[in-house]
């Protein structure tokens, strides 16, 4: 008795509908919803900094009644990922929802590139990729995720410095399929992200 009423409880967890909204115009900002209950991921609140106080104060303590350790060798700066293995990363991400049972619904995707510089040609060019980028990336969108609402467009400002982007994505999933997503994912990027740091040991 006590083991199906688990499991139910475990179904229905599964079956939890959650929203994820991200954001980005200048700053990144993230969040998830589960019914009315809405968490901000990303950036994170500002610390309570009576608490941090007291934990500092603690953690002073502690260290002054242990003995003196030897100093930590500075932390080497980790290898940043190509262009190619972020494009890489995404197309994982693409095929593990395009492999789910259901496709995750989005509600809006919106995107706008703003091509600018003080090059006018330059930036007609940016432009023009711009398009030919938003034009490549449709189907497969269209194919891997339910588009209730999309809004994918390139400007040309030439009063503007250089070339900015904006755009929101609201997602809509069970938190069984998210965690299927997550799975197949990180397995599809693992081999990318080995290869990333076997790179990195290398030309130490």
């Amino acid at each position: 008795m006590t083991a199906a009423v688990v499991a139910a409880v475990i179904c229905l967890v599964l079956l939890l509908p959650v929203g994820v909204r991200i954001r980005y115009d200048g700053a990144l900002a993230v969040q998830v919803a589960a019914g009315p209950v809405r968490l901000d991921v990303y950036p994170p609140r500002p610390p309570n900094y009576r608490k941090l106080a007291r934990k500092q104060a603690r953690a002073r303590k502690k260290q002054a009644a242990q003995r003196p350790k030897r100093p930590k060798p500075p932390d080497k700066p980790r290898q940043k990922l190509s262009f190619g293995q972020l494009r890489a990363l995404a197309g994982v991400g693409l095929r593990a929802a395009a492999s789910l049972p259901r496709k995750l619904r989005v509600r809006t995707l919106q995107l706008r590139v703003v091509c600018g510089g003080a090059d006018a040609a330059a930036a007609a060019v940016t432009y023009g990729r711009a398009w030919a980028a938003i034009g490549a990336a449709l189907p497969v969108l269209e194919n891997s995720f339910r588009l209730e609402s999309h809004d994918l467009a390139a400007e040309l400002d030439y009063g503007q410095p250089g070339t900015t982007w904006r755009g929101e994505a609201d997602v809509r999933m069970r938190i069984g399929a998210g965690l299927l997503l997550a799975l197949r994912t990180l397995a599809g990027a693992l081999p990318i992200l080995m290869q990333n740091k076997k790179k990195a040991v290398q030309e130490k």
